[in-house]
């Protein structure tokens, strides 16, 4: 966790060519965080694949998405990689969240193939 990266400065609206509207920010505590995730791939050619992984950071108490990128298990022969965003956080009553992943794996095999995959990321 990277804490305390302070974003400092001023934000115009512009109407026309002129500033019609100014705000200042000042933050001073933002936190990063990073998520762990752990499934399996669909069942496909006779087999399926497992993953686990941790995400890139993400900032803390704002809207965000997490990026990830991982192989997925050795398999017949062969591995997957598996990349992209996690959706926006999912609020839990208790104020933690928690983020899914979804997609489809890259190709690769003896029969080229790619397998879905659904899952979330531990709160």
């Amino acid at each position: 966790m990277i804490n305390n990266v302070p974003i400092n400065g001023y934000v115009y609206q512009y109407i026309g060519d002129r500033k019609a509207h100014i705000h200042k920010i000042e933050i001073d505590d933002i936190n990063e965080h990073r998520r762990y995730y752990s499934g399996y791939t669909s069942f496909n050619l006779g087999h399926r694949h497992s993953y686990s992984g941790l995400t890139e950071p993400g900032l803390s108490n704002i809207d965000h998405t997490h990026r990830y990128f991982m192989f997925t298990s050795l398999e017949n022969g062969h591995k997957h990689i598996i990349t992209g965003s996690t959706s926006k956080a999912i609020r839990l009553p208790n104020g933690e969240h928690y983020h899914i992943l979804n997609g489809f794996t890259s190709k690769a095999g003896e029969i080229l193939h790619v397998h879905s995959y659904i899952g979330r990321t531990l709160v």
